[in-house]
């Protein structure tokens, strides 16, 4: 299946955006995450371990300072073609609860987090196992 089918709309905000005012988009609808986008174009993520991280535990003050300043570069992505498992994958490898989708060109198109990757898997096997239930039931008692 290909992972963009359960993509949402990604939560984006500009470089210059403090991070008092992105941290309320860090929710875990968003993978606990933003992107950062300049013109469309995906030029960073921010999650709550980078604000963790970069700013409370570096002292600094999250009203004074920009997600440009403290975004992780480069970003991980896919494309709009990759597979779930792939996409499951490569969160797993790069230690993050989402994954920016974006095109050729590096304009920010989607973006897809483990909880919604994860639904989407267990709704799939929901309906497997329904399926094999109901195939196995028909034959009746006896056999």
């Amino acid at each position: 299946m290909k992972a963009i089918s359960v993509a949402r709309v990604p939560p984006a905000v500009r470089p210059t955006t403090l991070v008092t005012e992105a941290s309320p988009k860090l929710d875990i609808d968003s993978g606990c995450a933003v992107a950062i986008v300049d013109e469309g174009r995906l030029i960073g993520p921010l999650s709550k371990a980078d604000v963790i991280r970069r700013v409370v535990e570096a002292g600094l003050d999250p009203a004074a300072t920009t997600v440009g300043e403290i975004m992780t570069t480069p970003p991980v992505t896919v494309t709009a073609d990759a597979e779930t498992e792939d996409a499951l994958k490569l969160m797993r490898a790069s230690r993050q609860c989402f994954l920016p989708v974006v095109d050729d060109r590096g304009d920010l198109k989607a973006w897809l987090t483990i909880c919604g990757l994860f639904d989407e898997e267990v709704d799939t096997l929901s309906e497997q196992i329904g399926t094999l239930a109901n195939w196995i039931g028909a034959d009746g008692p006896g056999g």
